[in-house]
Protein backbone atom coordinates (compact mmCIF):
# COMPACT_ATOMS: atom_id res chain seq x y z
CA UNK A 1 0.00 0.00 0.00
CA UNK A 2 1.33 3.45 -0.84
CA UNK A 3 0.13 7.02 -1.26
CA UNK A 4 0.93 9.64 -3.86
CA UNK A 5 -0.16 13.17 -4.64
CA UNK A 6 0.63 12.70 -8.33
CA UNK A 7 0.56 9.34 -10.13
CA UNK A 8 2.46 10.72 -13.14
CA UNK A 9 5.77 9.96 -11.41
CA UNK A 10 4.94 6.27 -10.85
CA UNK A 11 6.54 4.08 -13.54
CA UNK A 12 4.03 2.64 -16.03
CA UNK A 13 4.79 -1.08 -15.43
CA UNK A 14 4.32 -0.59 -11.69
CA UNK A 15 1.17 1.49 -12.14
CA UNK A 16 -0.33 -1.28 -14.32
CA UNK A 17 0.01 -3.72 -11.42
CA UNK A 18 -1.52 -1.36 -8.85
CA UNK A 19 -5.11 -0.67 -7.95
CA UNK A 20 -5.48 3.11 -7.78
CA UNK A 21 -8.05 4.55 -5.41
CA UNK A 22 -8.56 8.31 -5.76
CA UNK A 23 -9.65 10.18 -2.67
CA UNK A 24 -11.05 13.68 -2.73
CA UNK A 25 -10.04 16.36 -0.25
CA UNK A 26 -11.85 17.20 2.95
CA UNK A 27 -14.93 19.41 2.90
CA UNK A 28 -15.45 22.30 5.34
CA UNK A 29 -17.27 20.37 8.12
CA UNK A 30 -14.64 17.62 8.00
CA UNK A 31 -11.78 20.13 8.25
CA UNK A 32 -13.45 21.87 11.20
CA UNK A 33 -14.01 18.54 12.97
CA UNK A 34 -10.38 17.50 12.40
CA UNK A 35 -9.22 20.85 13.75
CA UNK A 36 -11.45 20.65 16.85
CA UNK A 37 -10.68 17.05 17.71
CA UNK A 38 -7.01 16.75 16.76
CA UNK A 39 -5.18 19.83 15.51
CA UNK A 40 -6.12 22.36 18.22
CA UNK A 41 -5.46 20.04 21.21
CA UNK A 42 -2.18 18.87 19.64
CA UNK A 43 -0.97 22.44 19.00
CA UNK A 44 -2.00 23.53 22.49
CA UNK A 45 -0.08 20.62 24.06
CA UNK A 46 3.00 21.26 21.89
CA UNK A 47 3.04 24.95 22.83
CA UNK A 48 2.67 24.35 26.57
CA UNK A 49 -0.91 25.56 26.93
CA UNK A 50 -2.36 22.14 27.73
CA UNK A 51 -1.11 19.26 29.83
CA UNK A 52 0.34 16.35 27.85
CA UNK A 53 -1.71 13.19 27.52
CA UNK A 54 -1.13 10.68 30.29
CA UNK A 55 1.07 7.84 29.15
CA UNK A 56 2.16 4.50 30.50
CA UNK A 57 5.68 3.22 29.88
CA UNK A 58 6.03 -0.50 29.23
CA UNK A 59 9.11 -2.55 30.03
CA UNK A 60 10.50 -2.15 26.50
CA UNK A 61 10.12 1.68 26.58
CA UNK A 62 7.19 1.67 24.14
CA UNK A 63 4.78 4.43 25.05
CA UNK A 64 1.09 3.66 25.31
CA UNK A 65 -1.52 6.38 25.67
CA UNK A 66 -3.90 5.71 28.54
CA UNK A 67 -7.46 5.78 27.27
CA UNK A 68 -10.62 4.95 29.15
CA UNK A 69 -13.14 3.36 26.84
CA UNK A 70 -15.90 3.64 29.47
CA UNK A 71 -16.41 7.40 29.44
CA UNK A 72 -15.17 9.25 26.36
CA UNK A 73 -16.15 12.70 27.69
CA UNK A 74 -14.19 12.39 30.93
CA UNK A 75 -11.22 11.17 28.89
CA UNK A 76 -11.43 14.27 26.67
CA UNK A 77 -11.67 16.55 29.72
CA UNK A 78 -8.76 14.77 31.39
CA UNK A 79 -6.47 14.85 28.37
CA UNK A 80 -7.41 18.43 27.38
CA UNK A 81 -6.72 20.09 30.73
CA UNK A 82 -5.09 23.53 30.60
CA UNK A 83 -1.78 24.04 32.38
CA UNK A 84 -1.45 26.15 35.52
CA UNK A 85 -1.12 29.82 34.64
CA UNK A 86 -3.13 29.49 31.43
CA UNK A 87 -6.41 31.44 31.62
CA UNK A 88 -9.38 29.10 32.01
CA UNK A 89 -11.26 30.97 29.28
CA UNK A 90 -8.58 30.33 26.64
CA UNK A 91 -10.16 28.65 23.62
CA UNK A 92 -10.40 28.69 19.86
CA UNK A 93 -14.07 28.83 18.89
CA UNK A 94 -15.67 26.93 16.05
CA UNK A 95 -16.37 30.24 14.28
CA UNK A 96 -12.62 30.93 14.16
CA UNK A 97 -11.91 27.47 12.74
CA UNK A 98 -14.64 27.90 10.12
CA UNK A 99 -13.16 31.27 9.14
CA UNK A 100 -9.68 29.75 8.91
CA UNK A 101 -10.98 27.07 6.56
CA UNK A 102 -13.03 29.49 4.46
CA UNK A 103 -10.73 32.53 4.21
CA UNK A 104 -7.20 31.21 4.84
CA UNK A 105 -6.94 27.48 4.00
CA UNK A 106 -8.84 26.35 0.91
CA UNK A 107 -6.53 23.50 -0.10
CA UNK A 108 -7.85 19.92 -0.14
CA UNK A 109 -5.92 18.77 2.95
CA UNK A 110 -5.29 20.20 6.41
CA UNK A 111 -1.55 21.06 6.34
CA UNK A 112 -2.06 24.82 6.05
CA UNK A 113 -4.88 24.70 8.59
CA UNK A 114 -2.49 23.01 11.01
CA UNK A 115 0.14 25.70 10.35
CA UNK A 116 -2.32 28.49 11.12
CA UNK A 117 -3.52 26.77 14.30
CA UNK A 118 0.10 26.35 15.43
CA UNK A 119 0.77 30.03 14.67
CA UNK A 120 -2.23 31.06 16.78
CA UNK A 121 -1.28 28.84 19.74
CA UNK A 122 2.35 30.05 19.66
CA UNK A 123 1.13 33.64 19.79
CA UNK A 124 -1.22 32.81 22.67
CA UNK A 125 1.60 31.12 24.58
CA UNK A 126 3.86 34.15 24.06
CA UNK A 127 1.15 36.50 25.30
CA UNK A 128 0.48 34.41 28.41
CA UNK A 129 4.16 34.22 29.33
CA UNK A 130 4.72 37.93 28.64
CA UNK A 131 1.73 38.98 30.75
CA UNK A 132 2.77 36.62 33.54
CA UNK A 133 6.29 38.07 33.57
CA UNK A 134 5.04 41.61 32.89
CA UNK A 135 7.34 41.76 29.88
CA UNK A 136 6.60 44.23 27.10
CA UNK A 137 5.61 42.90 23.68
CA UNK A 138 5.81 44.54 20.29
CA UNK A 139 2.65 46.12 18.91
CA UNK A 140 2.25 43.18 16.52
CA UNK A 141 2.57 40.53 19.26
CA UNK A 142 0.59 42.23 22.02
CA UNK A 143 -2.95 41.21 22.84
CA UNK A 144 -5.53 43.65 21.49
CA UNK A 145 -8.69 42.19 23.02
CA UNK A 146 -9.57 41.72 26.66
CA UNK A 147 -10.52 38.08 26.19
CA UNK A 148 -8.59 34.85 25.66
CA UNK A 149 -11.26 33.49 23.32
CA UNK A 150 -10.27 33.35 19.65
CA UNK A 151 -13.34 33.86 17.47
CA UNK A 152 -13.95 34.96 13.90
CA UNK A 153 -14.13 38.55 15.23
CA UNK A 154 -10.51 38.68 16.47
CA UNK A 155 -8.96 35.96 14.28
CA UNK A 156 -7.07 38.46 12.10
CA UNK A 157 -5.10 39.60 15.20
CA UNK A 158 -3.63 36.09 15.43
CA UNK A 159 -3.63 34.80 11.84
CA UNK A 160 -3.13 38.03 9.89
CA UNK A 161 -5.22 39.27 7.00
CA UNK A 162 -7.28 36.64 5.15
CA UNK A 163 -5.77 35.32 1.96
CA UNK A 164 -9.16 35.00 0.28
CA UNK A 165 -11.60 37.89 0.55
CA UNK A 166 -14.40 36.67 -1.66
CA UNK A 167 -16.03 33.38 -2.59
CA UNK A 168 -16.04 34.36 -6.25
CA UNK A 169 -13.00 34.96 -8.40
CA UNK A 170 -14.76 37.74 -10.32
CA UNK A 171 -17.57 39.99 -9.10
CA UNK A 172 -18.85 40.30 -12.67
CA UNK A 173 -18.43 37.50 -15.20
CA UNK A 174 -15.63 38.70 -17.54
CA UNK A 175 -16.79 36.51 -20.43
CA UNK A 176 -20.05 36.59 -22.39
CA UNK A 177 -22.64 33.99 -21.44
CA UNK A 178 -22.25 30.61 -23.07
CA UNK A 179 -18.45 30.56 -22.81
CA UNK A 180 -16.86 28.38 -20.15
CA UNK A 181 -13.70 29.28 -18.28
CA UNK A 182 -11.59 26.23 -17.54
CA UNK A 183 -8.23 24.57 -17.72
CA UNK A 184 -7.37 21.25 -19.29
CA UNK A 185 -4.15 19.34 -18.79
CA UNK A 186 -3.07 16.07 -20.32
CA UNK A 187 0.11 14.11 -20.21
CA UNK A 188 1.52 12.19 -23.10
CA UNK A 189 2.41 9.02 -21.22
CA UNK A 190 5.66 7.29 -22.10
CA UNK A 191 7.24 10.13 -24.05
Amino acid sequence: MCTANDIENIPGPLLDRMEVIRLSGYDVPEKVAIAEQYLVPKAMRENGLMLPRKTLHTHDDAVITRESHTDHESQQNQSNKLRDGVPSTLSIERSALESLVRWYCREAGVRNLNKYIEKITRKLALQIVAEGEKAPLTQKSSRKSDTWIISDKNLNEYAGKPIFTNDRMYEKDPLPHGIVMGLAWTSMGGE
